[in-house]
């Protein structure tokens, strides 16, 4: 089970300090359906669809064995990368290269989340399979995120994701 601090702060060092703390409350509030879907809207991906804000754009960036695009959502960038080529940006395998990792079980879908800080930027990286096998195609989403609320926008988004039935 995972405890959740919240810690408002001013200044973006005091993120990154209780980062991994916050992440794992935003998870948990997602697993436990403390959420409001209200303001979202679907977004249809060739494979799947997601939910979104509002406000976000969906631009397909390109790649022909993979499923490759960003979300827009005003200053707050979601790339994706979907389809058995995509790999899995996130794993067991690699959990070591992540300064924080977790793996949960949602709505049948096995997710791993990683974080990661690079070049004092911090990368929330999130691969969905939509069973727990390995070798399915995964969805992979990532961003950088400067606070809770990107943070949260971005655990919703991935974890929304619905592949689709063919």
């Amino acid at each position: 089970m995972f405890s959740f601090i919240l810690i408002i702060c001013v200044s973006s060092n005091c993120f990154s300090q209780d980062l991994e703390k916050s992440i794992a409350g935003i998870i948990n509030d997602y697993i436990n359906k403390n959420h409001s879907d209200s303001n979202l809207k679907i977004v249809s991906l060739n494979s799947g669809s997601v939910l979104a804000s509002q406000s976000c754009t969906n631009k397909r960036t390109g790649t022909i064995d993979s499923e490759r695009g960003e979300l827009k959502c005003g200053q707050l960038q979601i790339n994706y990368d979907i389809g058995f080529m995509a790999g899995t940006h996130v794993a067991s395998v690699n959990k070591n290269t992540f300064n924080w990792y977790a793996e949960e079980l949602v709505d049948g879908n096995k997710i791993y989340i990683g974080l990661k800080k690079e070049n004092s930027i911090w990368k929330l990286v999130i691969t969905i399979l939509s069973d727990t096998d390995v070798r399915s195609d995964p969805a992979n989403f990532w961003a950088e995120v400067e606070n809770t609320v990107e943070a949260r926008q971005v655990i919703a988004t991935a974890f929304s994701y619905k592949k689709k039935i063919n």
